[in-house]
């Protein structure tokens, strides 16, 4: 299997090394498209990778700080990595976009944004691991379990809200009333929130085992936390 590859690779070598192969594929890909069809086609590509990194270099700053003395510091970082964290998973639907131009040949669009959703999923899936080690070290298996599958399931509906309400994760911070507002006329549209938990339970549920399968100790994976 490919992901177990990927992450039997960075076991032994340094995550963040590895995750900027890929972004640097990813962008050579986007900027090589780029200039073939002389147009912005995709741009937003490269934001969402960029908005992907966010929950990974937070989570990098929160493996760095000591948890009995910086704990208002883990906090803040805490809760900014939780923000942002479903920008990482959310590319997966930017496979959505791949009959929205005709320019390049369809197969090169199609590994493109899988190249992309993959090295979202990476950094996913990378940054929950660190602070998982960092926090929840000593849980036991069911602990862990649902912590990741509580997390992933949250991660779902910030992926609904991104894709189909066009909430951005900043907006937490900037315009919290308008979200508050517009949250409440979401929960009072039954369709939509059916469309919510429906989404959030596949996702929590996919990413869940997907987490468990390549993190469990039985594959005996061990990712640096200098990295």
């Amino acid at each position: 299997m490919v992901c177990v590859t990927a992450v039997s690779f960075v076991a032994c070598g340094c995550v963040a090394i590895t995750v900027s192969l890929f972004s640097a594929f990813c962008f050579f890909m986007l900027i090589s498209r780029m200039i073939y069809t002389n147009s912005f086609e995709y741009r937003f590509m490269g934001i969402n990778l960029i908005l992907a990194w966010l929950p990974y270099l937070f989570a990098m700053r929160i493996m760095k700080l000591n948890t009995k003395t910086n704990k208002i510091q883990i906090g803040i970082f805490l809760f900014l990595w939780l923000i942002f964290f479903p920008n990482a998973p959310y590319m997966i639907t930017d496979i959505f976009h791949l009959h929205e131009f005709n320019s390049v040949p369809m197969w090169y669009d199609l590994i493109m944004l899988l190249s992309f959703a993959y090295t979202g999923m990476l950094l996913a899936f990378f940054s929950f691991r660190k602070l998982h080690r960092k926090l929840l070290s000593h849980r036991s298996i069911y602990v862990n379990a649902a912590v990741a599958f509580i997390t992933f399931f949250g991660c779902g509906i910030g992926i609904y809200l991104g894709r189909y309400e066009r909430w951005n994760s900043w907006e937490i911070i900037t315009q919290p009333a308008n979200l508050a507002t517009e949250f409440i006329a979401l929960i009072n549209n039954q369709y939509a929130m059916v469309q919510m938990f429906s989404l959030s339970l596949v996702f929590g549920v996919f990413f869940t085992l997907l987490y468990l399968q390549l993190f469990s100790r039985t594959m005996q994976i061990h990712i640096s936390d200098k990295a």
